[in-house]
């Protein structure tokens, strides 16, 4: 569920909750718990730190949008990664000489011997 959809059933419940949060501080309180612990452990500073309900809420969509743009950006580089561009790292599976060759070049011929004349 969005902030947004959860800002709307949250103050559509508080309002019959009154006696379960007196207090601004309450209200911000338990809106805040109700997030999954990622925007949760954000939003531990502005419990502690009084904030407004309002203010609370305009930093969870925030802190929602910024996700959102991060996740969006982790889809578009794996999607750039994986459809053959390069993105800086070497690429592991192929060996150390390169594409389609072994990790260790093959011989025909067993290499001569230690100090034999070649």
């Amino acid at each position: 569920m969005s902030v947004t959809d959860y800002e709307v059933r949250f103050s559509k419940f508080s309002r019959h909750a009154l006696m379960i949060l007196p207090t601004d501080t309450e209200k911000v309180r338990r809106f805040v718990a109700g997030f999954h612990s990622g925007i949760r452990a954000t939003m531990a500073r502005e419990v502690e730190k009084g904030t407004s309900y309002q203010l609370v809420v305009e930093i969870a969509r925030r802190i929602e949008g910024y996700r959102q743009r991060d996740r969006q950006q982790m889809s578009q580089d794996k999607r750039f990664c994986h459809s053959g561009g390069f993105n800086g790292a070497p690429f592991r599976s192929r060996g150390h000489f390169g594409s389609g060759q072994p990790s260790m070049p093959t011989y025909l011929a067993p290499p001569p011997p230690r100090g034999a004349p070649v």
